[in-house]
Protein backbone atom coordinates (compact mmCIF):
# COMPACT_ATOMS: atom_id res chain seq x y z
CA UNK A 1 0.00 0.00 0.00
CA UNK A 2 1.42 3.37 -0.98
CA UNK A 3 2.38 5.76 1.79
CA UNK A 4 1.25 8.71 -0.34
CA UNK A 5 -0.59 8.82 -3.63
CA UNK A 6 2.09 9.58 -6.23
CA UNK A 7 0.62 13.03 -6.97
CA UNK A 8 0.68 13.99 -3.29
CA UNK A 9 4.24 12.73 -2.90
CA UNK A 10 5.37 14.82 -5.88
CA UNK A 11 3.57 17.88 -4.47
CA UNK A 12 5.33 17.51 -1.13
CA UNK A 13 8.73 17.20 -2.79
CA UNK A 14 8.02 20.02 -5.24
CA UNK A 15 7.58 22.32 -2.23
CA UNK A 16 11.20 21.56 -1.28
CA UNK A 17 14.28 22.66 -3.17
CA UNK A 18 14.53 19.27 -4.91
CA UNK A 19 14.42 18.93 -8.66
CA UNK A 20 12.15 16.01 -9.52
CA UNK A 21 13.34 13.65 -12.23
CA UNK A 22 11.41 10.67 -13.56
CA UNK A 23 11.31 7.84 -11.04
CA UNK A 24 13.66 4.90 -11.36
CA UNK A 25 12.43 1.88 -13.25
CA UNK A 26 12.24 -1.49 -11.51
CA UNK A 27 15.27 -2.56 -13.56
CA UNK A 28 17.25 0.50 -12.38
CA UNK A 29 16.31 -0.19 -8.75
CA UNK A 30 17.41 -3.83 -9.06
CA UNK A 31 20.69 -2.78 -10.71
CA UNK A 32 21.42 -0.28 -7.89
CA UNK A 33 20.56 -2.82 -5.20
CA UNK A 34 22.80 -5.44 -6.82
CA UNK A 35 25.66 -2.98 -7.45
CA UNK A 36 25.77 -1.68 -3.87
CA UNK A 37 24.56 -4.77 -1.97
CA UNK A 38 21.43 -3.47 -0.27
CA UNK A 39 17.67 -3.37 -0.81
CA UNK A 40 15.59 -0.21 -0.68
CA UNK A 41 12.94 -0.39 2.03
CA UNK A 42 9.34 -0.32 0.75
CA UNK A 43 8.78 3.41 1.44
CA UNK A 44 12.15 4.38 0.01
CA UNK A 45 11.54 2.29 -3.10
CA UNK A 46 8.14 3.93 -3.50
CA UNK A 47 9.79 7.33 -3.37
CA UNK A 48 12.55 6.64 -5.92
CA UNK A 49 10.20 4.91 -8.36
CA UNK A 50 7.57 7.67 -8.13
CA UNK A 51 10.07 10.44 -8.73
CA UNK A 52 13.80 10.87 -8.18
CA UNK A 53 14.56 13.96 -6.08
CA UNK A 54 17.81 15.58 -7.15
CA UNK A 55 19.85 18.54 -6.04
CA UNK A 56 21.92 19.44 -3.01
CA UNK A 57 21.71 16.72 -0.39
CA UNK A 58 19.90 14.13 -2.53
CA UNK A 59 21.79 11.05 -3.78
CA UNK A 60 21.61 10.74 -7.54
CA UNK A 61 20.85 7.05 -7.84
CA UNK A 62 20.60 7.23 -11.62
CA UNK A 63 23.64 9.26 -12.71
CA UNK A 64 25.75 9.74 -9.56
CA UNK A 65 29.29 8.43 -9.58
CA UNK A 66 29.87 5.02 -8.05
CA UNK A 67 32.47 6.41 -5.64
CA UNK A 68 30.20 9.23 -4.41
CA UNK A 69 27.27 6.89 -3.82
CA UNK A 70 29.51 4.32 -2.12
CA UNK A 71 30.95 7.06 0.09
CA UNK A 72 27.44 8.03 1.17
CA UNK A 73 26.62 4.39 1.93
CA UNK A 74 29.86 4.06 3.95
CA UNK A 75 29.28 7.24 5.98
CA UNK A 76 27.28 5.64 8.86
CA UNK A 77 30.20 3.25 9.43
CA UNK A 78 33.02 5.72 8.72
CA UNK A 79 31.61 8.49 10.91
CA UNK A 80 32.09 6.86 14.34
CA UNK A 81 35.49 5.37 13.45
CA UNK A 82 37.53 8.29 14.85
CA UNK A 83 35.85 7.85 18.23
CA UNK A 84 36.33 4.08 18.11
CA UNK A 85 40.02 4.38 17.20
CA UNK A 86 40.75 6.94 19.93
CA UNK A 87 38.88 5.19 22.71
CA UNK A 88 35.86 7.46 23.12
CA UNK A 89 33.46 4.75 21.92
CA UNK A 90 33.70 1.04 22.69
CA UNK A 91 30.49 -0.83 23.54
CA UNK A 92 30.91 -3.40 26.33
CA UNK A 93 29.26 -6.02 24.10
CA UNK A 94 32.40 -5.92 21.91
CA UNK A 95 34.55 -7.30 24.72
CA UNK A 96 37.84 -5.83 25.92
CA UNK A 97 39.12 -2.92 23.83
CA UNK A 98 42.47 -3.69 22.17
CA UNK A 99 45.32 -1.41 23.23
CA UNK A 100 46.35 -0.78 19.61
CA UNK A 101 44.19 1.83 17.87
CA UNK A 102 44.56 0.10 14.49
CA UNK A 103 43.34 -3.21 15.91
CA UNK A 104 40.44 -1.44 17.64
CA UNK A 105 39.57 0.21 14.32
CA UNK A 106 39.56 -3.13 12.49
CA UNK A 107 37.28 -4.71 15.07
CA UNK A 108 35.04 -1.62 15.21
CA UNK A 109 34.68 -1.49 11.43
CA UNK A 110 33.90 -5.22 11.32
CA UNK A 111 31.25 -4.87 14.04
CA UNK A 112 29.64 -1.83 12.42
CA UNK A 113 29.49 -3.58 9.05
CA UNK A 114 27.41 -6.33 10.69
CA UNK A 115 24.66 -3.81 11.47
CA UNK A 116 21.83 -3.32 8.97
CA UNK A 117 22.83 -1.14 6.03
CA UNK A 118 21.58 2.43 6.22
CA UNK A 119 20.70 3.85 2.81
CA UNK A 120 21.05 7.60 2.24
CA UNK A 121 17.77 9.41 1.79
CA UNK A 122 18.73 13.08 2.02
CA UNK A 123 21.85 14.74 3.39
CA UNK A 124 22.74 12.89 6.63
CA UNK A 125 19.36 11.18 6.89
CA UNK A 126 19.20 7.47 6.22
CA UNK A 127 16.66 4.65 6.05
CA UNK A 128 17.32 0.99 6.93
Amino acid sequence: MALYPSGELKELLAASSAVLADGLTDAEVEQIEHRFGFRFGPDHRELVTTCLPLGEGWPDWRDGSHSELQSRLDWPVDCPMFSIEHGDVWPPSWGARPSEATEAALIGRERLRMVQVLVPLFSHRFLP
